[in-house]
């Protein structure tokens, strides 16, 4: 009987990290990543409101990331500035749907980050991102084709979070 409970209790001890691994597969991250986009394809329309991070208020850029992100328990700068600061750097080419695009503000002298999107499309698909803008011709949250768009020359890069 001794021996049983010792071999219960030294095949538990090994099961257990294991267990705890797994919450981080990549099938837990393409859930959250899923997550994410329905949450954002949800809201598409809520206006821009600077500042605003609720579908009730309304949406600035950095506002819409995070609203999305926290949905699924991930924290994330409220800033486009600092959400350039988080996750690890990805080249263009590597880009996939939940991975942050960012690029500069409006102000053509400025040289920092002033948007960022949520990546929607499949790696190697050309890139889409959803985002709240504030441009007149395109108020609120919605869905840009990258390629030939206002923002290929203000880009700046691709993080990822997840």
């Amino acid at each position: 009987t001794a021996l049983i409970a010792a071999f219960g209790y030294i095949n538990f001890s090994f099961t257990t990290p294991l267990k705890q691994e797994s919450k981080y597969s990549p099938i837990n991250d393409s859930i959250k990543v899923d997550s994410i986009i329905k949450r954002a394809y949800k809201v598409m329309g809520t206006p821009y409101k600077w500042a605003g991070c609720t579908p009730k208020s309304g949406f600035d850029c950095s506002g819409f990331v995070y609203w999305c992100f926290q949905s699924v328990n991930i924290a994330t700068a409220r800033s486009s500035s600092g959400l350039y600061g988080q996750g690890t750097k990805i080249e263009f080419e590597e880009a996939e749907a939940g991975d942050l695009i960012l690029f500069k503000g409006t102000d053509s002298r400025s040289r920092g980050v002033g948007h960022v999107g949520i990546v929607v499309s499949k790696r190697g698909e050309p890139l889409k991102f959803v985002h709240s803008s504030s441009s007149k011709q395109h108020w609120g949250v919605i869905e840009t084709v990258y390629g030939g768009s206002y923002y290929v020359k203000r880009y700046i890069g691709i993080r990822r979070v997840l």
